[in-house]
């Protein structure tokens, strides 16, 4: 099974997103859109950019824990939190 977005509309109404893998766990988080297509524009995006390795600008956090950010075709950072998990 591949992974899959799940769309999700918080309490003041406002979208965001999720990519979950194949077994469940959370590898990305999107920002928070006003509208159902805010969110599915989103989600192309990461569809489209998601499989040029040089999209990805990769960082330490803080704390220590490896993350990184999805840049878009036109290089601007998204702002989407995405998780590298280690297998």
């Amino acid at each position: 099974m591949a992974g899959k977005f799940e769309i999700r509309k918080n309490a003041s109404g406002a979208f965001h997103f999720s990519l979950k893998a194949a077994n469940g766990e959370r590898i990305l988080s999107s920002e928070t859109y006003e509208s159902r297509a805010g969110v599915q524009n989103g989600i192309e995006s990461v569809k489209k950019n998601a499989v040029d390795d040089s999209r990805y600008a990769r960082k330490n956090s803080a704390n220590a824990e490896w993350y990184f950010t999805l840049l878009s075709t036109n290089l601007a950072k998204t702002n989407f939190r995405c998780y590298i998990i280690f297998c």
